[in-house]
């Protein structure tokens, strides 16, 4: 079913600012171009991308412009910003 989900796809989504999870898996024509506008979601907690084209420099860029969000990826997990300040 991923295989459907194409940058070009994701570009008619709208209205998706407060969105709060995004679990992108299995998604092989999605790459960093759809992926993008969801960095404009301050309200997401948590966003997981496995088996697309999304970069790891696109995963850093949703690091540090969402440090709130926990991102898991091909390349492993990382944790909200702001928890691991919390817990030190």
């Amino acid at each position: 079913m991923g295989n459907f989900i194409t940058d070009q796809g994701l570009a008619g989504i709208k209205h998706y600012e407060n969105l709060s999870e995004l679990t992108l898996i299995d998604a092989s024509r999605l790459g960093d171009e759809g992926i993008r506008r969801f960095l404009d979601c301050k309200h997401l907690q948590r966003l997981a991308v496995s088996r697309t084209r999304v970069t790891a420099a696109m995963i850093a860029e949703f690091h540090r412009r969402l440090p709130d969000c926990r991102i898991e990826s091909d390349a492993g997990v990382m944790e909200p910003q702001a928890r691991k300040t919390r817990e030190d």
